[in-house]
């Protein structure tokens, strides 16, 4: 009783199992002469002094409040730490509070910080369209200030989502765990697990680095030096990733990767009229429509984000073989959302 607050209906059955042991004869049932609300007053005052045994637990558990024990002094201490990390998805917004919550894509401070009068006691689906699971502009720029208003155009919105949930921020599982708060220190290569994990040895000596190198054969000057660069880069983003997400990475797709960075650079070199040497990489500046196979048709979908004016937007282009167009959308959207997120949400329009 003094660990846990007991349902109203179990003290109910436990005070009427006591009283008709109380009252009862071993030959019949017995008259209940006094209430239990009777039995439970002090003696002085007409009672039996029984314990009102939700008034003992509720004394019991105040104990532990005023003077923990060791137990509960650690679960107390640990509850700045869980409330630091939770955070709030939001789907259709409507039981999340836009004041009391943790709600905003904010690591620092994912409250809201604005104090329009209009804000209190509600919840963020006021921010929404009606009907709709879609941000209001109007209604954002009016009640929020410019620090709020830029953090909700980051909050990607699904009417195919439409569930608030919570979520522990410091852990990519979304789940708190032992691991997110404590990993231990090895300095052994994650890759091989063969030497300890110096400079030379990730970048050099490793079997995978060296698998990755014997592929692309690097030369000393241009374009070579930056697919090395690119392909270092990625090395270590997939070591990291073995580390701390368990994801075994493979060197032909670290090399491929590394590829299409440097073809990104590269057409961005072309754009600004800068002259790089080509050698045997195959780069390609131009991508070109690809007609799709028999019965089917191709829907090309691209994003574009606009970030001085807080929004974004998804086209959709559907060809038949013969490139003849047979639909085209487009949906321009407010928010300040990640280029991965516009490209993932013009996809999710596509196959809708």
């Amino acid at each position: 009783m003094n660990v846990f607050l007991i349902p109203v209906g179990i003290f109910q059955d436990i005070e009427g199992a006591i009283s008709k042991f109380w009252w009862r004869s071993d030959k019949n049932k017995g008259i209940h002469w006094l209430s239990w609300d009777k039995l439970t007053n002090h003696k002085n005052h007409g009672g039996m002094g029984f314990r009102d045994l939700r008034d003992f637990n509720l004394a019991l558990l105040a104990k532990q409040g005023c003077n923990p024990s060791y137990t509960w002094r650690s679960v107390f201490e640990a509850e700045e730490l869980v409330r630091s990390g939770l955070r709030r998805i939001v789907g259709d917004g409507s039981n999340v509070s836009i004041l009391a919550e943790p709600w905003l894509p904010d690591d620092v401070n994912p409250f809201i910080e604005s104090l329009h009068p209009g804000l209190v006691g509600k919840t963020v689906d006021s921010l929404m369209k009606v009907g709709l699971v879609e941000w209001d502009e109007k209604v954002v720029t009016d009640v929020l200030n410019v620090r709020d208003q830029s953090l909700v155009w980051k909050i990607p919105l699904s009417s195919s989502s439409t569930s608030d949930m919570w979520y522990w921020l410091k852990d990519e599982s979304s789940l708190f765990t032992l691991s997110s708060r404590h990993v231990p220190l090895d300095s052994t290569c994650p890759l091989c697990l063969a030497a300890p994990e110096t400079a030379l040895h990730i970048l050099v000596r490793c079997p995978f680095a060296q698998s990755c190198w014997n592929i692309i054969k690097v030369p000393a000057v241009a374009p070579g030096a930056m697919l090395f660069s690119s392909c270092l880069e990625l090395g270590l983003t997939h070591r990291n990733d073995l580390v701390w997400n368990s994801k075994q990475p493979v060197p032909s797709d670290v090399v491929t990767l590394a590829k299409l960075n440097y073809v990104d650079w590269f057409n961005a070199q072309q754009h600004n009229g800068i002259d790089v040497p080509v050698d045997d990489l195959h780069v390609q500046s131009v991508n070109h429509w690809t007609a799709p196979d028999l019965p089917y048709v191709k829907v090309n979908v691209d994003g574009a984000i606009f970030t001085t004016q807080g929004r974004y937007g998804v086209g959709l282009v559907v060809r038949t073989i013969a490139g003849l167009v047979l639909a085209v959308r487009v949906l321009p959207k407010s928010g300040s959302l990640q280029p991965h997120v516009v490209e993932a949400i013009g996809i999710k329009e596509a196959l809708s």
